[in-house]
């Protein structure tokens, strides 16, 4: 797909080109992002997605099921872990019946092939992009290991895949900062809500982890009927169902499950202290948001950009100034809504001028106009951002499965990014003082070893042991 040159010109200049030029911008950006799909449902469960796209001779394929992190709090035939199915993510290249350990990834990059996998809280995701001739080859894989993995491949490999999630739960935890974003996690969610572990969870926990375990985790997160499949690129749609129908549409039907219930209520507002020598000072702030289908969820998501704005408003004006060295916001969605999260960092200074810069900062976005120059360069990231979306087809495929889990309609992306374009400034205010509100906030402030007299008053010390 070509990016139209009036589209490049509509970036952040674009509301120095009136009100013509954002119609005609959004228009086209919409009409690109509009893709036609042919779905199939069959017999096992299996839900198929198929978009067309002659532009290269390749294919990515995208198997994504519901199962997540939130899944460890333990299912039909698995105890609890923090970690379990990051742990299976990884497990599942320990080989099948019919392909052993090494096969699939030896197979798949002999043919040309590119493949990952992925973990979230509410989703695990198999990707690959491959030649078009290789496309039955991967199918065929897929089937397999969607089949069911081999118990003595699985109980040969569970140790050493242990101690390679622990090397990777190292490598993000040791650093100045590692433990940040857990322990914000540990502070949002209360004891025993399903997110409030790390998706790498627990090493201690995962040691308790059987290879029996395993294969129930696997058997009910990738029964066919908890799996959406996706295929994007140079195929008949047609001839795709036909291939599907062959492998992963023929894996015998089995019960999956639903998932955990959504746990209790963390207490808010809260803060807390947690102590990591990062070398200054750092404030976290968390909000609940609205589902991702409230009526105001467009204009929620869009308060996160204008906060993270680097040259503008309260937060942009304190990092030119030098008052914080840095800033940052962004949301993170779940099928319940999601949070917004910001972050300041100061090298010097104590956490409560932090606080009352933050709540100018919210102060602003409640009672202030929003200058028309500030909404403008958020949509224009929004437009950006789509229109890279529509150029990858990985990209595509991603976005079509979580469409289809998160709607029910696969083709949802442009009508998503066309609600995010058009969110008017009253509706963006109305949002800011609804999720912004200091009743539901959480405050995290970390601190060097030692500072305790410049964390905020009523933030005791989050106890290090309920990290997990």
């Amino acid at each position: 797909m070509v990016i139209p040159l009036l589209l490049l010109l509509c970036g952040p200049l674009g509301g120095l080109l009136g009100g013509t030029a954002f119609a005609i911008s959004d228009e086209l950006l919409l009409s690109r992002l509009q893709v036609q799909v042919v779905e199939h449902r069959f017999d096992n469960g299996l839900r198929l997605v198929v978009q067309t796209d002659r532009r290269a001779p390749l294919v990515a394929m995208h198997l994504q099921t519901a199962a997540g992190a939130s899944w460890d709090v333990g299912g039909p035939g698995w105890s609890e872990a923090a970690g379990m199915a990051h742990l299976v993510e990884h497990l599942l290249y320990a080989g099948s019946e019919r392909t052993p350990h090494g096969s699939y990834d030896g197979l798949l990059a002999a043919a040309g092939a590119e493949t990952n996998a992925w973990t979230e809280h509410h989703a695990m995701a198999l990707t690959a992009l491959v030649p078009v001739e290789a496309l039955d080859l991967l199918l065929e894989l897929e089937a397999d290991r969607m089949a069911g993995l081999s118990a003595p491949a699985v109980a040969a490999r569970l140790d050493l895949e242990r101690q390679v999630v622990a090397q990777e739960r190292g490598i993000e935890r040791e650093g100045p900062g590692g433990l940040d974003s857990l322990a914000l996690r540990t502070l949002s969610f209360a004891p025993g809500h399903p997110e409030r572990h790390s998706v790498l969870g627990s090493q201690a926990e995962l040691e308790r982890v059987s290879a029996e375990d395993v294969l129930a985790f696997h058997a009910a997160a990738f029964a066919p009927s908890s799996c959406v499949l996706v295929l994007v690129g140079d195929l008949d749609p047609a001839l795709a169902i036909e291939s599907v129908g062959r492998t992963l549409g023929a894996v015998p039907s089995r019960a999956g499950w639903e998932g955990p219930a959504t746990g209790p209520e963390a207490v808010r507002p809260a803060a807390a202290t947690h102590y990591d020598d990062i070398g200054g000072t750092t404030l976290y702030a968390s909000w609940p948001l609205p589902p991702a289908q409230h009526p105001s969820a467009a204009a929620a998501h869009l308060l996160a950009d204008l906060l993270g704005q680097q040259d503008q408003g309260v937060l942009g004006q304190a990092r030119r100034r030098g008052r914080i060295e840095r800033h940052s916001a962004w949301v993170e969605l779940t099928p319940g809504g999601g949070r917004l999260l910001v972050q300041l960092r100061s090298r010097k200074g104590e956490a409560e001028r932090l606080r009352r810069l933050l709540d100018r900062a919210v102060a602003e976005l409640h009672e202030q106009p929003l200058p028309p120059e500030r909404l403008s360069a958020v949509t224009a990231r929004w437009r950006s951002w789509a229109a890279r979306v529509g150029q990858d087809p990985q990209d595509q495929a991603e976005t079509l499965a979580r469409c289809a889990v998160e709607t029910a309609e696969p083709t949802c992306f442009a009508d998503h990014v066309g609600r995010h374009l058009e969110v008017p400034e009253a509706e963006i205010q109305a949002a800011a003082r609804a999720v912004l509100d200091p009743q539901e906030r959480v405050l995290l402030v970390v601190l060097a070893p030692g500072q305790g007299a410049r964390s905020l008053d009523g933030a005791p010390r989050l106890d290090p042991s309920e990290l997990r």
